[in-house]
């Protein structure tokens, strides 16, 4: 019955009382069975004529409030087993800690793979977390990667669980390989779970097949995952190379190049208000073929400037360009490591093509794609890079050419992303 059903009820009782009786002292009482011994006490109702009783009068305001109190109580109880139950059921980014029963309140979440502290914050309210120890394992820093209650066993709010938190994968030591076969040392370096990333080089004292160097050079502590490069010799370069333009490089761009071409960088420095370390000169001209082996001389800024500057007049515009020769510039494009494929580059001048290249293959092109172009005075173009097989094109970047040095020099290099880009879409 409902509680308002219940007043109703209530409400609507006749008005009469009921009635305590007890025995009078003296002894029994005519109105009573004889076998009712005295003490005994009965309940009965009022009748007009009783005499020599004593009632105790109980009205239904007293009943109904009895009753009220009652289902308070009951309440109370529910929803407090309920609370008890339900408390703190869901935790926000992670799974709920579920209730089981009132003796065991929830159920244990799994930490594994949490950052430390952000489990503290999840479930910081409900359960106790210890770090018992730090120590090396494959999650990153700060993650814990072990715990001592299972996952899903009931806990109780406030118990206490001991975890082990990460510091991370334990370093390795990259032994000194140069000289080594590349395939030993390739496997030596793969077993320490670190990456290869090979490049090939000629080399006139290295063997073919053997490892010239590494970055970082070994001995070297690192950590797993770290990318090695390792530089494998091609062996003397005995055919002969057509020399880049390394004018407007840096120098350590392009002692790289002239190395995998199988040639010798010389460096010979000079004071200029350039860029320091940029080359300015080369004593072999771009285009030149030369033999494997030979040395290039680059002269290369060394960042101080000049004391004597040379002023000139500037000539007249018309004689200018009635003045201005055609020059030819030879342009040499750097060609990545792990470039596959069958290219060829195009140089453009406000859409309008200057110069096209030769189909090359980057696997045969000993680091290097070059292409001559001829102009006057100076003018930025467009390098543009095209895969033979697909037809699809990518921007190399800018190329701002000064056709009276003789020089050129990449401005805005996306040559590496210009390569991936082509054989992604193969």
């Amino acid at each position: 019955m409902k509680e308002q059903d219940l007043l109703k009820a209530i409400h609507n009782l006749p008005d009469q009382t009921v009635e305590h009786y007890a025995l009078p002292k003296s002894g029994k009482s005519d109105a009573l069975p004889d076998e009712t011994a005295a003490g005994k006490e009965h309940i009965m109702t009022t009748n007009a004529d009783t005499a020599n009783k004593k009632p105790i009068r109980i009205h239904r305001t007293g009943i109904a409030a009895a009753i009220l109190i009652c289902l308070g109580l009951n309440a109370g109880l529910f929803f407090g087993i309920n609370k008890l139950r339900t408390d703190n059921s869901t935790i926000p980014g992670h799974a709920p800690v579920e209730s089981v029963s009132v003796d065991s309140d929830y159920k244990m979440p799994s930490l594994i793979g949490i950052d430390f502290d952000d489990a503290l914050v999840m479930y910081g309210d409900i359960i106790q977390i210890v770090c018992d120890s730090e120590e090396y394992s494959d999650y990153e820093a700060g993650i814990i990667f072990d715990q001592d209650i299972p996952a899903n066993e009931p806990l109780k709010k406030g118990d206490t669980v001991h975890v082990k938190v990460s510091i991370g994968a334990k370093k390795v030591q990259l032994p000194d390989v140069a000289g080594w076969d590349f395939e030993t040392a390739k496997t030596q370096i793969l077993a320490l779970k670190l990456y290869v990333d090979k490049r090939s080089s000629y080399d006139n004292e290295v063997p073919e097949g053997k490892v010239i160097s590494t970055d970082p050079v070994g001995p070297a502590e690192l950590e797993p995952g770290t990318y090695v490069r390792v530089t494998v010799s091609l062996g003397p370069n005995n055919a002969n190379v057509l020399v880049p333009n390394f004018v407007g490089m840096r120098y350590e761009e392009a002692k790289e190049i002239l190395e995998s071409m199988g040639l010798v960088a010389a460096k010979r420095e000079v004071s200029g208000t350039e860029l320091a370390g940029k080359v300015l000169a080369q004593d072999i001209n771009p285009g030149e073929e030369v033999a494997g082996g030979t040395t290039v001389t680059l002269d290369v800024v060394t960042g101080e400037s000049n004391t004597e500057i040379e002023t000139t007049t500037a000539p007249n515009e018309a004689d200018s360009e009635a003045n201005a020769e055609e020059n030819t510039v030879v342009i040499s494009f750097r060609i990545p490591e792990d470039a596959v494929g069958t290219y060829h580059i195009a140089l453009y001048e406000n859409g309008i093509a200057k110069a096209v290249g030769g189909s090359f293959d980057p696997q045969f092109a000993s680091g290097v794609a070059a292409l001559t172009v001829e102009g006057s005075q100076e003018a930025d173009l467009t390098a543009v890079l095209v895969n033979d097989t697909t037809g699809a094109e990518a921007t190399l970047g800018i190329v701002h050419v000064n056709f009276d040095t003789k020089s050129a020099e990449l401005i805005n290099d996306n040559i590496n992303a210009a390569f991936a880009e082509l054989q992604n879409n193969e």
